[in-house]
């Protein structure tokens, strides 16, 4: 949080045993007046407090009392708080009227009361704390992951990549739903879409469509599945499997490319509940 970081147990330490201060701190509305030794901006910073006082031309007195007032150091956003500072308060919260000529910012008490609770501190690893699995065996990576890992300096990650599915589509009766079917007896391959759709949403592959391939064509089914066998993982095919003479799918799985069929048929049971 761009803003001033102060030492809350200095002024806790000033409210408490200073008398002749020249506001009165019982008063909410009051402010406090800081002296601003330095700025610190976001970046690469040496392990030790390097804030050194800034060079301002004053006269003998303002330079006296200036030497009075509690310190104060500008922070940008992501900047390492100095060592001796605990607490920030936000730019917008401070009047800075008097800190180009004096180096001098005001801060209501009222925000210094706030500034307590330290809320615009971040510690380091507060975010993610110690111990904290960020992904487990068999989770599937996600965008948000990339980044924890990489806050947590993870370089390289063992993975199994997500198997590929191959979505085909068979039958003389359809054209692809990327262009207008042409004469009676046509349907558009409304399966092939969805059953990509829906893989897609599931996020645990990659889905691919394959198009349509004809029931008329032995020889061109036989080559279009083995290819697919070759470059998926899985194959999906709808259409094709009923008992008609045009349902070539089983032959050509099974005669011509070797596979097994390890069930045939699925039966749909109505039970009556009672």
């Amino acid at each position: 949080m761009d803003g001033y970081a102060i030492d809350i147990d200095e002024v806790t330490r000033i409210s408490l045993t200073t008398t002749g201060h020249h506001h009165d701190h019982d008063h909410g509305d009051d402010s406090w007046q800081f002296h601003v030794k330095d700025r610190v901006y976001a970046g690469p910073t040496p392990d030790t407090e390097t804030v050194t006082e800034c060079v301002r031309v004053i006269d003998i007195d303002m330079a006296d009392y200036t030497k009075s007032l509690p310190k104060t150091v500008y922070v940008t956003t992501g900047a390492v708080i100095p060592p001796s500072y605990n607490a920030v308060i936000p730019v917008e919260q401070v009047d800075e009227s008097e800190m180009l000529e004096h180096g001098i910012i005001s801060i209501p008490y009222s925000a210094l009361v706030s500034a307590r609770r330290n809320p615009w501190i971040r510690p380091i690893g507060c975010d993610i704390k110690p111990h904290t699995p960020i992904l487990k065996k068999g989770d599937v990576i996600e965008p948000v992951h990339i980044g924890l890992l990489v806050q947590c300096g993870v370089e390289v990650v063992e993975v199994t990549c997500l198997p590929s599915v191959g979505i085909l589509s068979t039958g003389n009766e359809l054209y692809s739903h990327t262009r207008k079917g042409t004469g009676t007896g046509t349907i558009p391959d409304a399966n092939g879409p969805v059953l990509c759709s829906l893989l897609a949403k599931y996020g645990n592959c990659r889905p691919r469509y394959l198009g349509i391939a004809r029931d008329d064509d032995e020889e061109a089914l036989t080559t279009k599945l083995r290819d697919s066998i070759m470059e998926h993982d899985v194959i999906i095919t709808t259409g094709g499997i009923s008992m008609g003479e045009m349902d070539i799918i089983e032959k050509v799985l099974v005669k011509n490319l070797g596979c097994d069929i390890h069930f045939g048929r699925l039966v749909s049971l109505k039970c009556l509940i009672a």
